[in-house]
């Protein structure tokens, strides 16, 4: 009848009769059912000091079933106080005992609620793994609730693993269920879950459409906990009018605060209604500043790419330019100048100053090949990133200003786009260079994996 705290007020009775009889049998039964009920009014903490006094009874009591029983919903007081990592581990316990005494009904339930927890922790492959265990046992048993829930957790796995058809298979088929079998709870949640796939998938009308119906079951429910409060009240007002009469002015007192509490809860019922439609707003206008983010991302990257594209094909014209252009004609000089120094008489000074200046133009020859090698290694675009990387570090280990012991792990024969592969040999080459400039290192390890 909800009323909890006449449920309470009885518990708490029967408690004291337990304790002072040592009915320690009783007296565990009784402390689970406190916990649930403090679970149903969203007392938590209460819920929690129950449940734990339970669990240690009925552990020390051995008695197996009610011992799995309490963890459950122990874990589940844990879960609404939003503390994941407590409830787990229970429910880890209480499922082993399930197993144990081959109690499928339990087992169904417990798998449920690690579910929910996997959810609650973001562990989408647990969900998985719970709700399909979950959902072979329900058929088995025939619980159809049970069914619909598991149903519902596969939906929200694929749903967030993008797999938006199978997503749909399974959602389809929770409604379904709760909807044949009036589980109006379960078929407001599975509703929500469709919501939320035609967002994601852009269809938005069906996400409104679906979410209102949800919306309209949750207040349908509301509506009816009202009713069955209001009669419940009625038929004590009844009772209490034929009884006492004589006091009129306290049974319109009553009466009064009713009508007050009546529109306390419509109130409420209201602001509940408004805030989620509110929130509903708010989500679709986040889904939509998603899809904004996105395109200006897809934007930023394609710029990225284009600039490098751009540095690479640079890169390359500099490189050729100055391998071809201007080392040919420097090549072009050193010949025409080796030409003439049998055409012509020179001192000494001046075959000193001419053999200089020919040293300088191999200096410069070799500079220029350098850096046309170090923009764009030949290596690099014969043979490949791994090939090039291991020529430089070698070029560096012969020149003996760094020892590189150079490492490649499933590079070879790995093809790699052109831009990737000149970023990475940039970045290599930098390190290095830093490292030989700043870091006075003896030195030095490159390793590159695939």
């Amino acid at each position: 009848m909800s009323d909890f705290e006449s449920a309470i007020e009885y518990c708490l009775s029967g408690l004291k009769i337990a304790e002072a009889r040592k009915d320690n049998t009783i007296e565990v039964q009784i402390n689970d059912r406190l916990q649930v009920l403090y679970l149903q009014m969203n007392q938590f903490d209460k819920a929690i000091f129950f449940g734990k006094k339970a669990v240690e009874q009925s552990r020390r009591l051995k008695m197996h079933s009610l011992l799995a029983q309490s963890l459950s919903n122990l874990s589940m007081s844990y879960t609404g106080k939003r503390m994941p990592e407590k409830a787990e581990p229970l429910l880890n316990e209480a499922l082993k005992i399930s197993l144990q005494l081959g109690n499928s009904n339990m087992e169904s339930a417990i798998l449920q609620n690690l579910a929910d927890v996997s959810l609650a922790t973001g562990n989408y492959d647990a969900i998985k793994k719970y709700s399909e265990r979950s959902l072979a046992l329900s058929r088995e048993i025939g619980s159809v609730d049970g069914e619909a829930i598991s149903l519902r957790a596969l939906s929200i796995y694929y749903l967030h693993n993008n797999n938006f058809k199978q997503a749909r298979e399974f959602i389809v088929k929770s409604i379904s269920i709760s909807k044949n079998n009036n589980l109006k709870n379960e078929y407001a949640s599975a509703l929500k879950v469709f919501s939320n796939l035609s967002f994601v998938t852009g269809d938005f009308d069906s996400g409104e459409k679906y979410y209102r119906q949800s919306e309209e079951i949750l207040s349908e429910m509301i509506n009816d906990i009202i009713s069955e409060k209001s009669a419940n009240l009625e038929k004590k007002y009844e009772s209490e009018k034929k009884d006492i009469e004589l006091e009129l002015q306290k049974i319109q007192l009553h009466r009064k605060n009713t009508i007050n509490r009546m529109l306390i809860i419509t109130a409420l019922t209201l602001l509940i209604i408004s805030l989620l439609l509110y929130r509903t707003y708010k989500q679709k206008q986040t889904l939509q500043q998603q899809r904004i983010s996105e395109l200006e991302i897809e934007k930023q990257l394609t710029t990225t790419e284009a600039v490098l594209k751009g540095e690479e094909q640079e890169r390359t014209r500099l490189a050729t330019e100055l391998h071809d252009a201007l080392g040919g004609m420097l090549s072009g000089i050193k010949f025409s100048m080796n030409s003439m120094k049998g055409n012509l008489v020179m001192t000494p000074d001046t075959v000193q100053a001419f053999e200089r200046s020919m040293d300088m133009l191999d200096s410069s020859i070799k500079e220029m090949r350098r850096v046309a090698h170090n923009m764009m290694p030949e290596a690099l675009i014969r043979f490949g990133l791994d090939t090039a990387l291991n020529d430089f570090c070698n070029d560096i280990n012969q020149s003996g200003a760094l020892k590189v012991n150079y490492q490649s792990i499933g590079m070879e024969g790995t093809p790699i786009d052109p831009t990737t592969a000149i970023t990475l040999y940039c970045i290599v080459q930098e390190l290095l260079n830093n490292s030989m400039k700043h870091a006075q290192a003896h030195s030095a390890i490159v390793q590159i994996t695939n």
